[in-house]
Order: structure tokens, then sequence, then C-alpha cells
């Protein structure tokens, strides 16, 4: 009987792992855009004007690739 109820649990848990992903991916457009904002900004000294865009991208793909490193890409 036990093992019934770990199933319907283990069920769940993929059910509400695929909702969770399907959310995150569908949000992960906004969220790229705002980190983009962000760097953006910190990057507009008059070193970096002309190329901010570039620096703030190259930051912004750094900073998402760190969830692959520690675990946060959800596979």
């Amino acid at each position: 009987m036990a093992y019934k109820y770990t199933g319907i649990l283990s069920d769940l848990l993929r059910i509400f792992r695929t909702v969770f992903l399907a959310r995150f991916i569908s949000a992960a457009d906004k969220f790229k855009s705002d980190l983009m904002n962000i760097a953006m900004t910190t990057l507009s000294s008059k070193i970096l004007s002309q190329d901010k865009e570039y620096f703030a991208e190259l930051a912004v793909d750094a900073v998402l690739r760190l969830k692959v490193f520690t675990g946060l890409s959800g596979s």
C-alpha cells in the first residue's frame, strides 16, 4: 500500500516539474531582457559606451549559464 502512495507522489512531482519548467521557460525572455537592461545601465561608462550592448550580453549569458553549473536548470 505504501508503494501505491509513493507512485502517486512520484507522478505528482513529475507533473509539478513539467508545469514549473514550462512557466519558467516562458518567463526566460523577459528575465533576460531585464538582465540586459541592468547590465547596460551598469556598463554605461564612457569607456564601454560604444560596446555596452556587447558586454552586457556577454555578462547576461555568463549569469544565465551559471544555472547549469549550480543545478538550477531543472534537469
